[in-house]
């Protein structure tokens, strides 16, 4: 198990594309020397990209997924969404963040 890093608030609305094409999730990128981040609409929170991809990841590998074809892995997190938002709220709660 990795460290969660704690989300924080982001004051404005941030430019970029969709986290795997999930409405509301902005994806954050801030060059190769720092982790992206995750944006959500909804809350107002950031989190790091990293504590969303390593579970789904982990789920992809266990329900037999090619580790070798990331396309395939950017399919499952968009047919998977559901997860992404399960992830975010044990994050939230982990960190008492609850909306």
């Amino acid at each position: 198990m990795f460290e969660l890093s704690k989300p924080y608030k982001l004051s404005y609305k941030p430019r970029g594309g969709l986290f795997y094409g999930i409405r509301g999730l902005i994806f954050m990128w801030h060059g190769e020397w720092s982790d992206p981040e995750v944006y959500d609409a909804t809350s107002g929170l950031v989190f790091n990209s990293f504590d969303l991809e390593y579970p789904l990841w982990d789920d992809y590998r266990n329900e037999g997924g090619d580790v070798e074809d990331l396309d395939t892995f950017d399919d499952y997190v968009k047919e998977n969404s559901d997860k992404v938002w399960e992830c975010i709220d044990y994050i939230k709660s982990y960190f008492n963040m609850e909306d």
